[in-house]
Parts: C-alpha cells; structure tokens; sequence
C-alpha cells in the first residue's frame, strides 16, 4: 500500500490499493476507512477519483464526514474509473478528516483501487463580458441557474457562496443549524426579479424543516418561506428587492430533524441587451493545469442539429428529427436542406418535425398537406397515412435529476386540423408530421409538399412550400408486434379527467379512444377487456363459467387494436406490494380448509382452459403481488406455488427490485419482471439460463443515468430502451400506468413519470368531455422503439446468425452508457431495413 497523507500545503492523497468490501447478506451497510487524514482547506474544490469493480449489483460507498460521493456498480466485474467534485464546507480553519470505502447492498463484494485525492480551481466560461459556470444560463434577457446535482456528486457551483452542510451525492443534507447560500450575480447586469424553487426529497424518514431567505447584499435577509419533506416552494422575490446587482438565497436547517434539499433552482430577468449564452465550468487541478471534469451544457442547448428549410423576412423554417427536443427559443439552424425526409417500412408509423420559427410575431401560422404523396410509379399514399400535430409545451418546475432543467419543455401532441397558430417573436413552433404506409404499400419514394402560410403582426404574409419525401422499405411491419409490452390503464383516472360517469355510453366511447391511442403506439393495456365480464356458477365445489361475453370483447379487441398481452385478475391468492398485504382467501375459505384447495383450484384451472382453447395463454398473465417486500415472499411462494399446480400453463410474472426476491423466490415466479437495474443481478442468472421468460421495466426510479421515462430527459431514452431490451434479450417491458393524472396540467406529477397519454386541454375548463386523449412525443417513441425491435425480429428470423443484430456500441454500450441522439440509431435502422429487403428479395 501507497499511503500520502494531505495536509494544507500539499495537493495529493493517493491510495494504490486494492481494497476489498465485502458484505455478509446480513448488513445493510459496510464501511472501511482509508488509513491516514486528510487536511483540507476550507471552502476549496477537490477531485476525488479510484476505480472501482464489483461482482454482484451493488452502490460503492465513497467519502468522508462532510460528502458522500459513491457510485452505483453493475456486478460485471470491469473496473471502472469514478471521479467526484466536492467543496469544503467554509468552517475558516482546515478540515481533517478520513476517507473511506464501503458497501450499501447485501451480498457479494465491492473493490476499489488508485485512490487520489487532488485540488482543484473552478474556470468559468467567459463570454461577452459575462462569466457564466455550468448550470447556469442566459437565454435573451432571462437568467437561469439549475443547480448541476451530478453523477459525479458536483457540490460546487459559481454561484454556491458558502456552505457548512454536508453534501450527499446529488442533494445537500440538513441537520439542525446547516446553512447553504448562493449568490446570484451577473457584472455589468442588474436582476429586475427573480422566482426560487427549493424542493426536498421523498425520503420517507424526512423530518424538520428549512427556511428560505433572501438579501440584496447578503446583510439583511428577509424570510420567503418554509420547506418541509416531501414538499417544496416556489416563490416570486419581494419586488422592493429589485433592481439590484445581486441576489443572494440562504437555505437554513431547523432546528429539529434531518431533510434533504434536491432541487434548487432560481430564475430572474435581468436588464442589458439580449444575449443567448450557456455556462461551462473547468475543474482543473492546482498543480499542474489538467482538466479533471467538466460540467458544461444540457442536452437542450446542442445546438448543432436540424436543417433550414426556407427562409424569409421574419419567419423561418426548419427541420429537426423526431428525436430531437426543440427548446422553443432555440434559433434556427445555419446548416440547409431540400426537405423533410422520413424512412419507413409499410404499416409502420415514422415522424419528423416541421418548425415554424418567428423571428417577428406571427399572428398566423398555418401547415397543410398539399395533396396526396405519390410514387414514380402512381401509386398514392392515402391523405389519411399523414397526420400533422401541433407540439405543446409542458412546464417543468424543477428538473427530476441532473438530465433535465427546469424549462418549458416539448412533450404533448395537441390536435391539428389546419387552424391559425399565433407565435411570439423570438419562438419556434413545432409541428409533428406523422407518415404511416398502409399495408400494401409498395417500396419506393412518395413525394409531397407541405403548404405553411404565415401572416405577421403587421399584416404581411408569407408562402412556403416545403417538399415532403418519404421512403417506403419492400416490406412492411406484422400488426402485432414481438415485444410483450404491459401498461396500466386507470378507468377511475379516466372519468375524472374527462368529468363522465362510468359505465355509460360516453365511457365506453373514451374506453375505445384510449384503447385506439395505445395501439397505435403498440402498448397494451393490463385489463384490454375491462368493458366485459365472466360470469360463474357453482355446483357444488365445481365452477360453471359463462365466458361468451368475456370471450366477445376479447375476440374484437386484439382483432381491432392488436395487443400481445393481456392481465388476467385472479382472486383468492392474497395480494401484496410495497405498502400493503391482502391474504389469501376465497369465498370465505382460506388456506388450510380442504375447500379452499378444491374450489379455487377448479376455478383457476377453468381459467387456463379457456385461455389454452382460445390460444392465448401467450399473451396471458398473473400479476397478482407487485414488487413484494422480504416479509411477504412467504404469500408470493404460496400464491404462485398454487397457480403453478393449478393452472401451469399461466405465466406467473412480477416486478421486483431486490435481489433476494430472484433468490428466495425461484421456481414460484416463471416470468420475472426486474427494475431495469436489476436485471444483471447474479441472482437471476440461473433463471436466464434455464430459459424463464424476462420482462423489465423502469417506474420512478432509476434516474439518471439510466433510461428513464420523464418529460426533461433527453428525447430519444425511451426508444433506446427496446434497443437494450433487444440487447439483453428481454421479451417484454412494464410501466405501470400510461395515464397517471392527477389533476397536475400545467405542471405533471414527477415530470410526467407513469403519464404517456394527457386528458384534452378543454378538461381543464369543462366536465363531460368526450374527445381523444392528447398523446405525448415520449409515446412515439416507445412506439419507434418497438418498431425498432421488429426489425431486430424480423432480421433473426431471415438470417438468425447475422452480424447487424448485434446493437452497436454507439447506440448503447452498457445501461448507463448510450447516445443522446438518434442518428447512430437510425443509421443502423437503415441498415437492418437495406439487409431485409435484400433477403426477402432473394427468398
């Protein structure tokens, strides 16, 4: 072992290692210390870096007394290179301390190696006389600071003034008496008034409170309110503040109890000429100059896709690709381009965004297609094949991790059907123009034009014709897709949304609406046939079912809408999640009376005959507990156990996000649905290998850098996760609901994690409302992802050895490592399609 102590005049720790954490199974948490302290100089920056492996899933702790720096590892056993930033809490005297290494999972072992320690100096970027650090950013005259919680642990912030707060990972934690302060502050620039939002976590042990406070000159504070768990505030600052050169935001702990403040964000408008300008921030190290970590732009500020279309005197007209989030200040590209271009096999859905960009008001934006889109050799796609949306923007309070910021942000697909659309100076205008062949269709190049009429403020109008081509593949998509796909569909959230009354004509309208939006998108709901029932008799200990209307409404909706998966309700089991447990009983009887066996064994077992007669057992499943705790594997093993013996035939599937659930519940489940970060856990391992079928999904966690399903994360996420899920050899994906409303319009609940589809605006102001739901961009793509898949199936089934089924490394090269754009995606797609119609041909 190398061991350097750090004391105040000197700038490197390093420890060559290894060390080795191992947990027993019984533990929840493992810690080692490094040997030697650390002395470091109050409030300055350091890079702490090691590599780290581990052969089972597991969070590496990493830190010390004041920050918690530790990354989660995935059990492949790679070794891996982590490095954090950190401040020192501004105590006016060296801190000493100790490091140390440990273990938060139970099971298997964590190690670590070439440990440094390093001090670092912040570089801003500077740019038109401003300075500007990551996180913040000018846009016009609207000035915006997003605190850059990080996977790299980032405490430190050009505006973060002074502290003396622990910091743990992505969020500062409160104890009675921790102070956090920000000061605000562009040169040259005076704030005319600004908004604050603080938001603490969902931790559910969460106690106390922090105060808000607000000075001009850091001297005199003035209070603007209170922040309990599990809440947050946003708050206009006192006008009589304003102007001022600074603002300064002091966050204080009460003094009782512990919180953790996850969200911090300020917004202000600032006077000086408009500039457009995004904040960099340089962490280099002291001694020698090298950059050690960078914290720069979003996604939403690369700038450098897209094409221009037509240009004229206040107006422009772009193009961006379907996976792009179009910020609505955004300016128009330099790049140029002949058209909108989309590539698309028969009976498959592809889209592209035609952007209207005011660079004066425009009072009337109108987009039509011309006429039909024809082919060289005559044949016609149908007007009805295209579909034009208008894109609405969903404002995001804070964002949910460090993949977002807290923006209006691209997300709802609004009906268009050619009406005027007014847009303010200096905006874009998306509008989503969707192109889906019909089966039949043959191969070759439909060409089109797209009208846009713009008529300004002042009168003055403007035409442009805008050429619409799109490639038609020499084969076409089947209705029915090869990925199994799950999704919850709330009847009760639908009647409140739309203001109706079940059971009801207008209901069973909006049941087929809803129905027809998820099958377009290729999801399936959990209950497809909810609208239709079962019906059942006893003689004796024998059931006598009547399953005609049931077996009805099954037979037209996955004739109508195409749906691979359906949820079987099965009574009797028990049943348990996260925060409750029901226990098992049927008809009155329970576990143990001989009766209970044989009557609700007759029952299930009618149950899989039925489905085995229609040849659906399939696309059927359990779902009877949901991602159970360890004190209710015991009702999991006796539910499942006795469907197996009853009804083997059923596919007895659960989400689940510990690993001993894969353990401890082996051989009662037979299709395992793991939290994504899950699924490479060793427990499951056994399970894979003897061909247990595998479904996966993401719900509100994981968060970056994991695919995840929020409105602020980069666009193409969800598409890429059917690109892994193809990848990883999973059959199926889950979310649990696609319409979590909850009232929440403007701002979503959890940036709308579990919400695909949104009631029709005009429910916001009227009850009764019978119209389609309004889809979202992120739908489409899980949508596109799917269709994706099915070039992957269609491929394997032609040529099950061939090379392009293997996805490429710069699409997603690991869970937590994949493209932020979609051309390495479509790139390969093109390739897959060129490779189908070249083996179909030549069969």
């Amino acid at each position: 072992m190398n061991i350097v102590l750090l004391y105040a005049s000197a700038l490197a720790l390093s420890f060559s290692g290894p060390l080795k954490i191992e947990n027993d199974g019984k533990s929840s948490e493992i810690r080692k210390d490094l040997p030697g302290v650390a002395v470091l100089e109050p409030d300055g920056i350091y890079g702490f870096s090691y590599y780290a492996r581990s052969d089972y899933p597991a969070h590496c702790l990493a830190g010390t007394g004041f920050v918690a720096l530790g990354r989660s590892e995935p059990g492949d056993g790679v070794w891996r290179r982590r490095q954090s930033v950190f401040a020192v809490p501004s105590r006016g005297r060296p801190v000493h301390t100790r490091f140390h290494f440990g273990q938060w999972r139970p099971n298997g072992s964590v190690e670590v190696k070439d440990v440094e320690l390093v001090q670092l100096r912040a570089e801003y970027l500077k740019s038109n006389g401003l300075e500007l650090g990551g996180g913040e950013r000018l846009d016009g005259n609207e000035y915006l600071f997003s605190f850059p919680f990080g996977q790299e642990g980032r405490s430190p912030a050009r505006p973060l003034y002074r502290f003396e707060c622990p910091f743990n990972g992505r969020l500062w934690w409160f104890n009675p008496g921790s102070k956090v302060v920000y000061c605000h502050r562009l040169d040259g620039r005076r704030f005319l008034g600004a908004k604050v939002f603080v938001g603490t976590s969902d931790w559910s042990d969460a106690k106390g409170e922090v105060s808000v406070e607000v000075s001009s000159d850091g001297t005199s504070w003035r209070n603007v309110g209170t922040v309990v768990a599990r809440t947050a505030i946003h708050k206009e600052l006192p006008k009589e503040m304003f102007p001022c050169e600074s603002v300064y935001v002091r966050i204080v702990g009460g003094t009782n109890g512990t919180l953790q403040v996850a969200h911090y964000n300020l917004k202000g408008m600032v006077d000086g000429k408009p500039l457009r300008m995004f904040g960099e921030t340089r962490f280099v190290e002291k001694s020698n100059g090298k950059l050690f970590a960078q914290v720069g732009r979003s996604f939403y500020d690369d700038e450098g896709y897209g094409a221009l279309l037509a240009s004229g005197d206040g107006a422009n007209l772009w193009a961006a690709v379907s996976g792009r989030k179009v910020v609505q200040t955004r300016p128009a590209p330099t790049k140029k381009g002949r058209g909108l271009l989309m590539r698309t096999a028969a009976n498959e859905a592809e889209s592209v965004q035609l952007v209207v960009r005011a660079e004066e008001d425009i009072k009337s934006a109108r987009v039509r297609l011309r006429e039909e889109l024809c082919a060289d050799s005559g044949f016609c796609l149908p007007l009805s094949a295209v579909d034009v949306k208008r894109i609405g923007y969903v404002d995001v309070r804070h964002p949910t991790d460090f993949g977002g910021l807290p923006i209006a942000t691209p997300d709802k697909l609004l009906p268009y059907a050619g009406e005027a659309v007014a847009v303010g100076k200096g905006k874009n205008q998306p509008f989503w123009i969707t192109v889906r062949p019909p089966k039949g269709t043959g191969k070759g190049v439909y060409r089109g034009v797209v009208d846009v009429d713009v008529v300004f403020r002042n009168g003055v109008r403007r035409q442009f014709a805008v050429p619409l081509n799109v490639e038609v593949f020499g084969f076409e998509l089947p209705d029915v897709m090869t990925c199994q796909t799950a999704f919850g569909l709330s009847p009760s959230l639908i009647v409140k949304a739309h203001g109706i009354k079940e059971n009801t004509p207008e209901f069973r309208d909006l049941a087929e609406r809803y129905f027809k939006a998820m099958s377009e998108n290729h999801l399936s709901p959990y209950f497809p046939a909810f609208l239709a029932h079962w019906r059942v008799t006893w003689n004796g200990d024998v059931p006598v079912f009547d399953f005609s209307e049931w077996e009805r409404e099954l037979d037209r909706v996955f004739s109508k809408y195409h749906f691979n998966a359906f949820m079987v309700w099965l009574p009797g089991l028990g049943q348990c999640s996260m925060s409750s447990r029901q226990n098992p009983e049927f008809m009155g009887l329970k576990p143990g009376d001989p009766r209970y066996e044989k009557r609700l064994g007759a029952y299930l077992a009618a149950m899989e005959g039925f489905l085995k007669r229609k040849g659906l057992l399939d696309k059927a499943y359990a779902y009877v507990y949901d991602e159970p705790l360890a004190s209710e594997y015991d009702l999991v093993k006796f539910g499942y156990n006795f469907l197996a013996k009853h009804a083997p035939g059923l596919r007895r599937m659960l989400p689940a996000l510990a690993h001993s659930a894969f353990r401890d519940l082996d051989g009662a489940v037979n299709l395992w649905c793991p939290q994504i970060q899950y699924l490479s856990s060793p427990e499951l391992k056994r399970q894979r290998e003897r061909g247990d079928m595998m479904w996966w999904y993401v719900c509100n966690n994981p968060k970056s850098p994991y695919v995840c399903d929020f409105i602020d994360h980069p666009a193409p996420e969800l598409r890429i996760w059917l690109w892994q899920t193809w990848k990883e050899k999973v059959g199926g994906v889950l979310i649990w609901d696609v319409f979590n409303w909850r009232g929440q319009t403007k701002h979503p609940d959890q940036n709308g994690e579990g919400r695909f589809l949104y009631p029709p605006e005009e429910c916001a102001t009227k009850a009764g409302v019978v119209a389609d739901p309004v889809r979202s961009v992120r739908i489409t793509h899980l949508r596109d992802g799917l269709e994706d898949y099915e070039y992957f199936s269609i491929l394997k089934r032609l040529s099950p050895s061939n090379p392009l089924l293997q996805v490429p490394d710069s699409v997603t090269s690991a869970m937590t490592e994949f493209a932020f754009d979609t051309s390495a995606m479509e790139a390969h797609r093109l390739r897959l399609a060129r490779e189908i119609e070249r083996l179909d041909s030549f069969k």
